[in-house]
């Protein structure tokens, strides 16, 4: 799985599909260090990023080994042999072969399987690289790029043809405009702007479909929406990035083209993905409230699907569905009458504010957090 692009095993599930659960927890054993220590006693020439958790089901425990997609191919260094019953051992991996998923088996790879793999990884790293140095390295034509060893007062002017000019690097003066390479190249590091931010990260998202932006980032690139100009694609990868980290969808997701949106939800139901999914309702309720019994069909085994279809007073909900019953709520050492929450519009948008700018507030006040989202953003 390492070599072919990731993977998961899930254990509780028998050969049939049934579910019939794990006896005891197979944390311990199957603790990444503990993977790690064992791969190497067979002398594996490298290292498997995998994570386990496990969780309840109707009183059952699953677990779950996800295995990452691997920056290199990984080979064993000798024979793998495990032991069998009676005392005798079986080879199950030969040393030097290069081994890959193929018809939901592992095998030793063929010709196309490893010109596949190599071309998944050289050109992951390469696209990941390209989308970094694009950023510094698209300069306007009358301008230089300098390599210099930091704290040197020399370095090079770097040409059309690969050549290094030697100069003496001035300055730069105090009021120079300019931010490091390294803030430019590491995508958790922020730029000079909250927009510059943002393409900086959607790169990282072309590159890696995988990507996403933490809920941190995205709460501080809310409280400097103003200054966000959004490329057209980056309202639907913030989306993303809100569902997948359980963060506040709702006002990514109305930068968004409704035709476009539209389009996204329907994707998104139809992959089934949790956490998105359990989301979702709330972003039909929000954007498309009169197609919410088609667009939900397929989510309503899930409570928050089924609770958006039983609505029948979509400002009720947009004020309540996410608290039904509160009668008030608690910012912080205040309590606050929903009713009076919802009086005006800007005490709720500056109510959100304050939540997002402070991490323990907000871990106290995320349900608030979520419903104002989802009544301030909503199409009216």
């Amino acid at each position: 799985m390492h070599n072919k692009g990731g993977g998961v095993l899930i254990f509780g599930i028998n050969n049939d599909g049934a579910r019939i659960g794990l006896a005891a927890s197979m944390s311990a054993t199957l603790d990444p260090t503990n993977i790690g220590n064992k791969a190497r006693r067979y002398h594996l020439n490298g290292t498997a990023r995998t994570a386990y958790l496990e969780c309840s089901y109707y009183s059952k425990r699953y677990g779950f080994l996800f295995v990452h997609a691997g920056a290199g191919l990984l080979v064993f260094d000798k024979d793998v042999a495990v032991d069998k019953p009676g005392g005798s051992q079986e080879i199950v991996a030969r040393a030097g072969v290069v081994y890959t998923r193929r018809d939901s088996a592992t095998k030793p790879a063929r010709q196309g399987d490893i010109d596949a793999l190599l071309h998944r990884i050289l050109g992951k790293g390469v696209r990941a690289f390209l989308a970094r140095v694009e950023k510094v390295a698209n300069l306007p034509a009358s301008t230089q790029l300098i390599a210099q060893t930091p704290g040197a007062s020399s370095g090079y002017v770097l040409t059309a043809a690969g050549q290094g000019v030697p100069v003496t690097i001035v300055g730069p003066s105090e009021d120079a405009q300019a931010i490091p390479l390294t803030e430019a190249m590491l995508p958790d590091l922020p730029l000079v702007s909250a927009n510059a931010e943002v393409i900086n990260q959607l790169r990282q998202f072309h590159a890696d479909p995988d990507h996403r932006v933490q809920p941190g980032t995205l709460r501080r690139w809310y409280l400097r929406r103003a200054e966000i100009s959004c490329p057209p694609d980056a309202g639907i990868f913030l989306t993303l990035s809100a569902l997948d980290t359980r963060a506040l969808p709702c006002y990514w997701a109305s930068l968004v083209d409704r035709g476009q949106l539209k389009k996204f939800v329907a994707e998104q139901i139809r992959r089934d993905k949790y956490p998105a999914r359990d989301t979702l309702p709330y972003l039909v309720a929000a954007f498309f409230w009169d197609e919410r019994t088609d667009m939900l069909q397929n989510l309503l085994d899930r409570s928050a699907a089924r609770r958006v279809c039983q609505a029948t007073d979509r400002e009720d909900f947009l004020r309540h569905g996410r608290m039904v019953g509160a009668r008030t709520v608690r910012i912080g050492s205040r309590r606050i009458p929903i009713q009076d929450l919802y009086a005006d519009p800007e005490a709720a948008q500056a109510a959100l504010d304050e939540i997002i700018a402070d991490d323990d507030l907000y871990a106290r006040s995320k349900q608030v957090a979520y419903q104002l989202d989802l009544w301030l953003h909503a199409d009216r």
